[in-house]
């Protein structure tokens, strides 16, 4: 008897324990933020602990001391390269993943360009480290959103000139507790030229400018947009344009129309009084003359109207849109 009641005390835990595992659902872990240091140790930056690299499958790893021009040179002063992806434990939910590039090698842009994909989709496409951060040991970043449904964040690397190259990995719960408010429509402006319609946004006439004059040509980007890169304006000394008070991301569509070599045309913008884009040169951006160039920053606008800043290191400012 004693033995049946030790087997049924036994019995009868195990059927609790089991049903209080049914009870608990797997979806209940709450998703947190994962911060990686590629190719490089235990880190803090900007008040994110990131981890020793893990995760990656295959690549070699490449270390300096040149400083970044950030407050987190450390955090881009190791990269892994080469690797064909990275595979991530995390808890099923949507996140938005950061990927730190610094270009520590090649001096041009064009020299490496890789796609990533994210849980078997395509996420980011043409990255060139260089070319985002604007020249050699400067920091760059890209942000995308995916949804992990099998416990693991999957990225996938694929190079199309040299190798894939990048400095850190952050993955943070995208929030869903609070919707965001319907953002402003886009405004779009035609610098130099007419209302035009591109890629489904709706371009004005030029307006805003402060000074400048207008140039126009015939000879195509060689993107589906070609008409909004045939006209620009130069040598303006801003821009003021009404916009709704916010957050938004301005960018200057540009192109080389004039000049046929690098360093040749070179500016700075300011946007609401404060540095926004440094050392613009439509032809280096672009790898070529007549051919298509952006470059996209972040700023808010508290009094009505955003208002930009030009200045010509070398000859003349020059844009071709402004995208708002």
């Amino acid at each position: 008897m004693r033995f049946s009641r030790a087997i049924a005390t036994a019995v009868a835990t195990a059927a609790l324990a089991g049903s209080a595992a049914v009870c608990v659902p797997a979806s209940a872990a709450t998703p947190s933020t994962v911060a990686i240091n590629a190719g490089g140790s235990a880190i803090s930056a900007s008040g994110t602990s990131y981890s020793a690299d893990k995760g990656n499958i295959g690549g070699r790893t490449s270390t300096t001391t040149v400083a970044s021009g950030t407050t987190d040179s450390a955090l881009y002063q190791s990269v892994r390269y080469g690797m064909s992806g990275y595979s991530i434990p995390v808890t099923n939910g949507t996140y938005d993943v950061t990927l730190k590039m610094v270009e520590n090698y090649w001096s041009a842009a064009g020299k490496r360009v890789f796609d990533v994909s994210a849980e078997g989709s395509a996420a980011l496409s043409d990255l060139d480290p260089f070319q985002i951060a604007g020249g050699k040991n400067k920091a760059a970043q890209r942000t995308f959103t995916t949804t992990v449904k099998d416990g693991k964040l999957d990225l996938a690397f694929k190079a199309d000139q040299d190798n894939a190259s990048i400095a850190a990995i952050l993955i943070t719960p995208k929030t869903t507790a609070t919707p965001a408010p319907a953002p402003a429509p886009a405004v779009g402006i035609n610098a130099g030229g007419s209302a035009i319609s591109a890629s489904g946004t709706s371009y004005s006439a030029d307006k805003g400018n402060i000074g400048g004059r207008t140039s126009t040509t015939t000879v195509a980007s060689g993107t589906t947009d070609s008409a909004l890169y045939q006209s620009v304006r130069y040598g303006m000394s801003g821009y003021s344009i009404p916009v709704t008070n916010g957050t938004y991301d301005v960018t200057l569509k540009m192109v080389e129309n004039y000049w046929s070599a690098a360093g040749k045309r070179v500016f700075d913008v300011s946007a609401e009084g404060s540095a926004a884009l440094s050392d613009l040169d439509p032809f280096q951006i672009a790898g070529g003359k007549n051919k298509a160039a952006q470059r996209t920053f972040t700023t808010t606008v508290k009094d009505g109207k955003l208002d930009l800043a030009f200045k010509a290191d070398q000859d003349n400012a020059s844009i071709a849109a402004i995208l708002i």
